[in-house]
């Protein structure tokens, strides 16, 4: 292989490998927040109350597991709860109001309280991010 054959391959493997790269992990760090931000208030805003009719897994739509409530409501739980979706039944129910984290899950007997924030926290949000979405939550509650 000649240098300039070499250059050219080198050229082309810069453009398209390692020049993109710092870029993809730019963009992460800039959208990262917002993506956090997002599904806390995904979930914070989500509403629903229901017994479960069906759960089956949505394999066109990213696998997500969904329960069916008699409602005509999917509901998607968020990651940190997904070893639940094998223990849920139909007949079980399932119930979160709006403008909050934190749901039920009664299977059978049992009640399953869930803090819907949990793994959204835990996983892409500084505490700093944490403190100030929260606040921001807040305010728009002490507004309505």
């Amino acid at each position: 292989m000649s240098n300039k054959e070499l250059i050219k391959y080198a050229s082309i493997f810069v453009a398209v490998v390692a020049l993109p790269f710092p870029l993809i992990v730019a963009f992460q760090d800039i959208t990262g927040p917002s993506i956090a931000e997002g599904l806390l208030q995904y979930y914070y805003d989500q509403s629903y109350s229901g017994v479960v009719v069906e759960t089956y897994v949505d394999w066109d739509n990213h696998a997500y597991e969904v329960i069916l409530l008699n409602s005509e409501e999917r509901v998607v739980l968020p990651s940190g709860y997904g070893h639940l979706f094998q223990e849920i039944n139909p007949g079980d129910s399932l119930h979160k109001g709006p403008n909050s984290f934190y749901g039920l899950l009664v299977l059978g007997e049992d009640t399953i309280h869930m803090n819907y924030a949990t793994w959204i926290w835990h996983n892409l949000m500084e505490e700093k991010e944490r403190e100030e979405i929260l606040a921001e939550l807040e305010s728009r509650k002490n507004k309505e």
